[in-house]
């Protein structure tokens, strides 16, 4: 039942004339066959992809835009936060939009983790609840915006969350519409632009997206929103605004920042990995772990902001993976279901090497982890379930626990919730904490621990 008993590629530029691509489409991309065995992908990797893509597939969209996603010619003589590109998306289209008043995708520039100018693209939805009889011109300075830092999607170009019409974890995204916030949602630098690569999980430069996505919504709509402003994420989004939350940038109270909400984030990328190599990969379950998966897409990010980087921990087999889904431009479930699959010693390297004596990983982890010591400007609500295996709840509690020595945080936690199931669960908690947070009246805040049961209301 495991993926590979022998994954030695060849590694071979693949011809266009072997490989049945849709010229449309520029991720999980489908090899002949006899192609991908040459790149060591046997029938049982196939089976695996053909349940997996279509996940992928739906996550992206069908089409891929490349005129959009193109980098704007006016980028070379931007500043961040500019509007490069704007479009109304049609409005037939998603389930959003019998909830959203008008969907624009945009492009815009950011920061990259180096501080250099990027392109990075994402959308703006606006509720119907937004005074749907005022045109949006007449509409001045009454919207709440609230920036929203979505999950794992993967890390090749092709892997845009705006990509597609129904948008990449829209469900996320209702409860925020139906309150009335208008939303924006970055893609993040190297989604959907070809720009640069997408370093996934570098929170400095996710949070640089997140913060350059505000300015850049308030440029195109300038007399719309009023000074206020939040972020929400979930998972590799939960990592991007709490290092947001300790963004110079947003330590200014002229910048309108209010409050944060971070649903189960991958906070520490060298405790995330070292506890998974210590107490979950020597487990004989350890494939029902998401995280065992999400530990591939780890070295990716890795290697994106480290191009030297050699994955020294990484089997072989673990490493020649990511070489053909490198070369098929896979997102991340097709990864996270080929790495799963992977035998444990077809996962570690034989060695002395492991994620606690990984110098670029530390430094890595130093340059981007939030929960460092940094101060965050304004409160948090932190949410976690405590079955989640994609995101290990005893690495939320250390960040929570150190964290809490400079800030103001309130940590949930929910007994018998996974990665996903917590979001919609706890929903009701932290739309009343942004209700608040948006209030002109004080907010009675302070640092707690709270667990609740799932199957009841119950606090314990």
């Amino acid at each position: 039942m495991h993926l590979y008993s022998a994954f030695a590629i060849i590694f071979l530029a693949v011809q266009s004339s072997s490989a049945a691509v849709d010229e449309s489409r520029v991720s999980n991309l489908q090899l002949e066959p006899e192609q991908a065995r040459i790149y060591g992908c046997r029938s049982h990797c196939q089976s695996l992809l053909s349940e997996a893509d279509p996940v992928d597939r739906e996550n992206v969209g069908a089409y891929y835009d490349a005129k959009f996603y193109a980098t704007s010619p006016d980028f070379a003589s931007s500043t961040p936060g500019d509007v490069l590109k704007k479009e109304l998306v049609h409005r037939g289209l998603g389930r959003l939009h019998s909830i959203s008043r008008s969907v624009w995708r945009f492009q815009y520039t950011s920061l990259d983790a180096n501080d250099s100018l990027v392109p990075s693209s994402g959308i703006i939805m606006f509720p119907r609840t937004s005074m749907p009889d005022i045109p949006l011109g007449d509409q001045r300075n009454v919207l709440p915006l609230v920036a929203y830092a979505h999950g794992t999607i993967g890390q090749h170009y092709g892997c845009a969350p705006s990509s597609a019409m129904h948008f990449f974890e829209q469900e996320n995204l209702e409860p925020l519409l139906a309150e009335g916030y208008t939303v924006v949602a970055t893609d993040y630098a190297g989604l959907g632009n070809n720009y640069t690569s997408h370093k996934y999980l570098s929170f400095a430069a996710h949070a640089n997206d997140i913060y350059y996505s505000v300015v850049a919504a308030r440029k195109m709509f300038p007399i719309v929103f009023n000074d206020k402003w939040m972020s929400i994420g979930h998972s590799q989004g939960g990592g991007a605004v709490w290092k947001l939350a300790e963004h110079p940038l947003v330590q200014d109270p002229r910048s309108g920042y209010v409050g944060t909400v971070s649903i189960a984030p991958a906070v520490n990328m060298s405790d995330l990995a070292t506890t998974t190599y210590e107490k979950i990969l020597p487990l004989p379950n350890y494939q029902d772990y998401s995280v065992t998966g999400l530990s591939a897409l780890l070295l990716t990010g890795i290697k994106a902001a480290y191009p030297e980087y050699q994955m020294p921990w990484a089997a072989d087999a673990l490493q020649n993976m990511l070489h053909f889904t490198n070369i098929t431009q896979s997102c991340a479930v097709a990864i996270t279901t080929l790495a799963t699959n992977l035998r444990i010693e077809q996962i570690i390297a034989p060695g002395a090497a492991t994620p606690m004596n990984d110098d670029i990983l530390k430094q890595w982890t130093q340059q981007h982890a939030a929960a460092q010591g940094d101060p965050a400007s304004m409160p948090m609500l932190l949410i976690q379930g405590l079955e989640d295996t994609a995101v290990l709840p005893e690495c939320t509690i250390r960040a929570y626990e150190s964290a809490t020595r400079l800030n103001t945080i309130g940590l949930l936690e929910y007994s018998g919730l996974n990665h996903t199931a917590v979001i919609a669960a706890s929903a009701p908690r932290w739309l009343q904490f942004m209700k608040d947070r948006f209030s002109d009246h004080p907010t009675d805040f302070e640092t707690s621990r709270v667990t609740f049961d799932a199957n009841s209301t119950i606090a314990r």
